[in-house]
């Protein structure tokens, strides 16, 4: 008897063996080449297919992938694509060389476990749609979108997650589109290392959680370069009910281009490279640079009604950014309310650049509450009881030839008199130029950015050692939500990554065990004496 059990047993395992193998080799390669192919073809590298429709046609088994032939257009169909499974995306790629083929626009709506890379995809619609999505990645692809009526280029929207948007070179051409819109419960989900040009008058990359009903939490929105062309829109929005996200190393900026249009585009007036309208997010070494149309804003915390949804901004930690050559009347840093329903409090800036910012025009708003601006205006916030406990820690606030560069109290002021005036609120900041170089915001030699950095927090539990700890404050660290690597920390000495983070009770799950006194600094990792102030360390 038990020589069948194990004749069985064996039986069973080599079977398994069989069918696990059969599963694997029904994943399959496909070529299409819109030239020499044909769609009776058998779609291999030899007898290619010639159009998307036979690929949209065609089975999809999962971990297959499907290679159109560089160099070729493939016209305005779009691509419908096939979900895979985890472990085995279905992939659409090119091959040979020459320029990456041309098709109408990749659909994965509903779709999961895919991926699309090396091609150029272009409409006068949406060109990548991941609504319902969940685990697509978009990688290394040419999005050009041409949409005259709200269309983004790229679409995340209702219960997609998981999906991932890095690599690519994207251009929104004209007005009233988002380029990357993500609203209605779109989370977890990455966006990074893009190259993104806008010329029209709403968001290059635009969270907006409650409109279409939901979230836009725990995102990623990282290593992007933002160029904003001819008085363009916002760049970076987190507008209602986007929380918990970390918008971190993007470089937002206007271009030359953009001078000719600020007199005569009447969406020119009051745009934002940064509105940040929402609750305990991370922004954290950016770099917002030249945008130089009249009344721009730099990083705006001006909270208002959107959608029938009041914005809150509130638990944000902005550290380690720099801001400059928002011009001509503009406001680097804006705290305040813009109408009603909105409120601004408990919001922590620190080890931030603000320098050389201002311009000639004056600022003015519809209900009067703005002053005509100083051309040396370096940050504003608004009296108001909706506009509150905001706190400014070791940043430097600078313009060349100016003292009174702050407007705090209904009054503008020098650094020194905003300490003087709120000491609970102001601490630390220093009235010095940066000493940046004017390319890459990077700090020259004798800059007094160098170790002049405040500590991000402390930690609270108990002299010890372990893999848990608590922390006076763990909203500036990310576990990187499950999408990427959590952040690395030093404390003292010690490099450890963090695992995990629980906002609730500031405890940080630490990767391997490490030992501490009650007290010490936590910060991301630096050298010196003490973290730098600005984007770079």
């Amino acid at each position: 008897m038990k020589r069948n059990i194990g004749r069985c047993t064996i039986l069973v395992l080599v079977l398994s063996m069989i069918l696990g193998i059969a599963s694997t080799s029904q994943a399959k390669n496909y070529y299409v080449d819109a030239k020499r192919g044909s769609d009776s073809a058998k779609g291999n590298k030899r007898s290619p297919w010639q159009t998307v429709a036979r690929v949209n046609e065609a089975t999809m088994p999962a971990g297959s992938t499907v290679h159109f032939k560089a160099g070729r257009s493939y016209g305005t169909a779009v691509l419908n694509a096939h979900s895979g499974s985890d472990g085995s995306p279905v992939t659409y790629t090119s091959y040979g060389t020459g320029a990456k083929p041309k098709l109408g626009g990749f659909n994965a709506a509903g779709k999961s476990h895919l991926k699309a890379s090396r091609l150029s995809l272009s409409a006068a619609t949406t060109v990548v749609n991941l609504t319902n999505a969940s685990h697509v990645e978009v990688d290394d692809c040419d999005i050009k979108c041409t949409a005259t009526e709200w269309a983004p280029a790229v679409t995340i929207q209702s219960n997609a997650h998981h999906n991932r948007i890095i690599n690519n070179t994207i251009t929104q051409s004209q007005a009233k589109n988002d380029t990357i819109n993500l609203r209605g419960n779109a989370d977890y989900n990455l966006i990074a290392g893009n190259k993104i040009d806008i010329s029209g008058i709403h968001c290059a990359i635009g969270l907006e959680g409650h409109t279409g009903g939901g979230t836009a939490d725990y995102n990623i929105v990282k290593n992007n370069v933002i160029t904003g062309h001819k008085g363009g829109g916002a760049l970076i929005a987190l507008q209602a009910n986007s929380n918990r996200n970390l918008i971190e190393g993007n470089v937002l900026s206007g271009d030359s281009t953009m001078s000719e249009h600020c007199g005569t585009n009447p969406h020119a007036r009051h745009q934002t490279m940064l509105k940040l309208v929402s609750m305990n997010n991370i922004v954290r070494n950016n770099i917002i640079k030249n945008y130089p149309c009249k009344d721009s804003l730099g990083l705006d915390m001006g909270a208002y009604t959107y959608g029938g949804f009041n914005n809150i901004a509130t638990g944000n930690h902005v550290y380690n950014n720099v801001i400059t050559g928002v011009s001509v009347g503009g406001t680097p840093l804006h705290l305040g309310e813009n109408g009603t329903g909105g409120k601004t409090f408990n919001n922590t800036f620190k080890n931030n650049i603000i320098y050389n910012n201002g311009g000639t025009w004056y600022q003015t708003r519809d209900d009067g509450s703005w002053p005509r601006a100083s051309s040396s205006q370096q940050m504003k916030i608004q009296v108001s009881l909706n506009v509150r406990d905001n706190y400014f820690v070791n940043n430097i606030f600078y313009k060349s030839d100016a003292t009174n560069i702050l407007w705090v109290n209904n009054a503008y002021a020098s650094v020194a008199q905003a300490q003087s005036w709120k000491p609970d609120l102001f601490w630390g900041n220093l009235q010095a130029d940066p000493l940046l170089d004017p390319k890459s915001q990077r700090p020259l030699a004798g800059s007094p950015v160098k170790d002049a950095g405040a500590s991000l927090t402390t930690i609270t539990s108990a002299s010890g050692s372990g893999t848990t700890i608590t922390v006076d404050d763990a909203y500036y660290f990310s576990d990187g939500f499950g999408i990427i690597n959590g952040d690395n920390v030093q404390i003292n000495n010690q490099l450890v990554a963090i695992k995990a983070v629980n906002y609730a009770t500031n405890t940080l799950t630490l990767a391997r065990s490490i030992s501490w006194t009650e007290g010490d600094a936590v910060n991301l990792p630096y050298s010196g004496k003490a973290p730098d102030i600005g984007a770079f360390e």
